[in-house]
């Protein structure tokens, strides 16, 4: 009987030590339930959001496209507008200005204005030899030509050509100016 009696002391032992376990489980689970709670009524942070919204668009639009939609009504102030940003505004402004300027102002979809597109064109360094770059541009052109307008060649004779004459030749065949 001596036996049975220390067996059920033990077990007593265990018992409220379980118990004390449970009871530290529960109230964990009581915090972390309110927790939950606030968390799910807290407003994200900034830092949260503008996360999300990289994630989320990084799959469709460049980073200064996005940094546009992060900056909410002031997006024309952008400064880092990569390559790929000028070769699409471009793209679509030789296809059409007017589609270009309505794009622009609706901010439908972020592009680069027309004075920052200007500034880069007009320090366009043209080094020889054959310009995939240029020819990727000019394809985008060429299905609105005539067959006659489709043979094209273009050269540049001169070494440097000062800003003055330059800027302004290189926009007008760009159809900026």
């Amino acid at each position: 009987m001596a036996h049975l009696k220390a067996k059920n002391s033990l077990l007593q032992r265990k018992l409220t030590r379980a118990k004390s376990v449970v009871s530290a489980s529960n109230r964990l689970n009581s915090k972390l339930k309110c927790d939950v709670k606030k968390a799910r009524t807290r407003e994200p942070t900034k830092r949260i959001r503008d996360q999300v919204l990289q994630d989320s668009l990084s799959p469709f639009f460049t980073n200064a496209q996005i940094s546009c939609f992060q900056r909410g009504p002031k997006w024309q102030r952008v400064k880092n507008w990569d390559k790929d940003d000028f070769k699409t505004a471009l793209s679509l402004r030789m296809l059409s200005t007017k589609a270009y300027d309505f794009i622009r102002d609706l901010k439908a979809y972020p592009l680069p204005g027309k004075t920052t597109l200007e500034d880069y064109f007009g320090s366009f360094n043209i080094t020889p030899g054959f310009l995939d770059s240029v020819a990727e541009l000019i394809s985008f052109k060429i299905p609105s030509m005539d067959k006659v307008d489709r043979i094209t060649a273009i050269s540049f004779d001169e070494m440097h050509l000062t800003k003055a004459i330059g800027k302004p030749k290189i926009l007008r065949m760009l159809g900026l100016s």
